[in-house]
């Protein structure tokens, strides 16, 4: 039988693990795996849920007494019926088998009997992580019923990881997010077949999109300096672009160009990236999204029709958001459309509400559409 061993060094190891463990390929594996070998655990699990249903979003897991096979049998036999209320579980603390079933005596319990013993659950210990935002994660520790039950060394130990982990929880939670937004604006460029090249303000790159790499490599015109700067064209593209550059930071607006470039005709829209994102010489100042002209006949009646399939706009909506996303003013949008300047602020809101944006630049990185529709 495996007995609680002295906690401060596997508190540190542990500790130091969750740091690394949330940006790994498969994420908390590490983390669970090192519970496991050190805590003597036959079992290990963290899981995630969104609400207050029985359905679990994501599950990881260590440990080898729940297989596939039973991790299935609980998703389809027993998930609508697990006596564990784990909304109910007061963040932070640490509950024991037998108040996780509301008995004296776990091993009474039919779920215990049913499916519990079966997957060589004996002891556990859990307990409900909250992050600052309420996103919720439950840790839980498990022995099979031939191991000694957690003793308070072992349970203190539990109890002082709990801190870390509701750290790493918002790491992870960020982490995802960012690759959910990548991977957004991956399926959103290659829709609209725009590149975006992220840039400082003396024109150094810092970053590329999935397009962008393939048209610099096919287009003589636009190229990548061999100490990393964008060069368009000859010098006298090469200031236009600079000018473009230092209005765009200037004023806090996009800036719109169309140059032609090695035979053909090259669409560029200048966005500033905003001081509040990133940070060091990996921060952008500006993103620059290009592609090759497109022909004119029926582009905007695509586009309009894209942004409704895509945000929900309506026609007169997504007209005004191609307005909003070139950087013109609410007046000159109104003045454009034949409309009010309250009517235009009174859609804008709408458009903002469904795009879950608050400001116009953060519009244009959402919208990345052809620099001739939005200008």
């Amino acid at each position: 039988m495996t007995q609680d061993r002295a906690p401060m060094d596997r508190r540190e190891r542990l500790a130091l693990t969750l740091g690394a463990a949330v940006a790994d390929r498969q994420p908390w594996t590490r983390f669970l795996r090192l519970c496991c070998d050190l805590v003597g655990l036959s079992y290990a699990n963290l899981i995630f849920r969104r609400g207050p249903s029985r359905s679990v979003d994501a599950e990881f897991s260590a440990g080898g007494t729940v297989t596939p096979a039973m991790k299935q049998r609980y998703r389809s036999q027993f998930a609508m019926v697990d006596p564990v209320h784990y909304f109910a579980m007061e963040p932070g603390r640490v509950y024991r088998l037998p108040e996780l079933l509301r008995t004296g005596r776990a091993s009474d319990h039919p779920y215990y009997q049913d499916f519990l013993a079966p997957a060589g659950i004996g002891h556990m210990l859990s307990a409900r992580i909250v992050d600052e935002e309420g996103e919720t994660a439950w840790l839980s520790w498990c022995r099979d019923a031939g191991q000694a039950d957690f003793q308070d060394e072992g349970v203190a130990l539990f109890r002082s990881l709990l801190p870390h982990v509701a750290v790493a929880l918002r790491s992870f939670v960020l982490i995802d997010r960012q690759r959910v937004q990548a991977a957004i604006a991956r399926h959103v460029s290659t829709r609209f077949d725009m590149a975006a090249v992220a840039l400082t303000a003396s024109g150094k790159i810092v970053g590329v999109g999935p397009l962008a790499a393939s048209l610099l490599t096919r287009n003589g015109g636009v190229t990548i300096s061999q100490d990393g700067y964008l060069r368009v064209g000859d010098a006298a593209g090469q200031r236009r672009l600079s000018d473009a550059i230092a209005l765009v930071l200037a004023s806090g607006h996009s800036r719109a160009l169309l140059v032609d470039l090695a035979g053909e005709r090259i669409e560029m829209l200048l966005v500033p990236f905003g001081a509040q994102e990133g940070y060091g010489a990996a921060r952008p100042d500006l993103v620059l999204y290009l592609r090759r002209e497109r022909e004119a006949s029926g582009a905007g009646s695509d586009v309009r029709q894209s942004l409704g399939a895509m945000f929900g706009l309506t026609p007169v909506e997504a007209d005004i958001a191609l307005g909003l996303a070139a950087g013109r003013t609410m007046t000159a949008v109104a003045g454009d459309l034949h409309l009010s300047e309250h009517t235009v602020r009174s859609y804008s809101k709408a458009i903002y509400a469904k795009l879950g944006v608050k400001r116009q630049v953060d519009l244009v990185r959402m919208l990345l559409l052809s620099v001739a529709q939005l200008a």
